[in-house]
């Protein structure tokens, strides 16, 4: 069975994170992994007294104590908030040293997480591993603002650039949809009013009546040139819960994913976003 992985990080901020993390798992039916990383200091290498010298620092180093404290820590606080739960999740936890980078290289791996959640920092947060792992990793990306109190999603807007793989991704999103008893709305910034785009949207419309599990599925679009823009107060407008982004979208690339408007669009949302790659 596939789980969730949770990238608990900051520390500082683990009893939010649990909090939304096992109501959302909750919801899902999926249990839990929560994996914090810590980041040892570094310490620069003396050439006088070392004949070695890897770029003048030396391997970080954590000292067992520290990661065996934040283990026990986030068992207790991960204890605590299941026995509360009326439906109790499964779950399990580790507290390693290492670095971000290295752990983004190894959930890359994984064939066994449908989805990792990481939470939004404030915009005064400098590192964001929210970024990192859009561009790491193949598996969806779900990002929830830290200060965020979980509840039931129960709008998802899917932002669309009628990509041919939309078509796979909202099935999967139809699969979440079902469990959480939410409803779907495919949105389109349409940047260029011509003929050849009102025969996509047609298009789409009917790809979608004609699938069962997809049938019913609203579809609107909007016509401007700020996608992100209109993307945010579309979701706000509908109240939206979750917004939805295949990171493939091929016109989508500068408007989301240049360095700054990634930033923009994940540190900024007031709602969770959920990131799913083409692979």
């Amino acid at each position: 069975m596939k789980k969730i992985l949770v990238f608990a990080y900051p520390f500082n901020q683990i009893e939010r994170i649990v909090d939304y993390s096992v109501r959302f798992a909750r919801d899902m039916g999926l249990p839990l992994e929560f994996i914090h990383m810590v980041e040892g200091p570094t310490i620069p290498v003396d050439p006088a007294i070392s004949s070695f010298n890897p770029g003048g620092i030396a391997p970080d180093t954590v000292p067992n104590d520290f990661i065996e404290n934040r283990s026990r820590v986030l068992q207790k606080v991960l204890s605590i908030k299941n026995a509360s739960m009326e439906f109790p999740v499964s779950y399990s936890y580790k507290v390693v040293p290492g670095s971000i980078q290295l752990l983004i290289s190894e959930i890359a791996e994984r064939t066994d997480v449908d989805m990792v959640l990481v939470p939004n920092q404030t915009e005064k947060e400098a590192n964001l591993p929210a970024i990192d792992l859009i561009d790491g990793i193949d598996q969806p990306v779900y990002t929830f603002p830290i200060d965020a109190i979980y509840h039931p999603i129960r709008k998802i807007v899917y932002a669309s650039d009628y990509n041919e793989k939309d078509m796979a991704i909202l099935r999967r999103i139809s699969t979440i949809a079902r469990k959480v008893q939410s409803s779907i709305t495919v949105f389109h910034v349409n940047k260029e009013d011509n003929y050849e785009n009102a025969l996509k949207n047609d298009g789409f419309k009917e790809m979608l009546d004609e699938s069962p599990t997809l049938k019913g599925i609203d579809v609107t679009e909007t016509k401007s040139k700020k996608v992100v823009r209109e993307i945010k107060d579309f979701s706000k407008q509908n109240y939206a819960d979750l917004v939805v982004l295949l990171k493939e979208n091929k016109n989508f690339i500068r408007e989301f994913f240049g360095k700054r408007t990634t930033k923009d669009l994940v540190k900024d949302s007031p709602i969770p976003v959920l990131i799913y790659h083409e692979n």
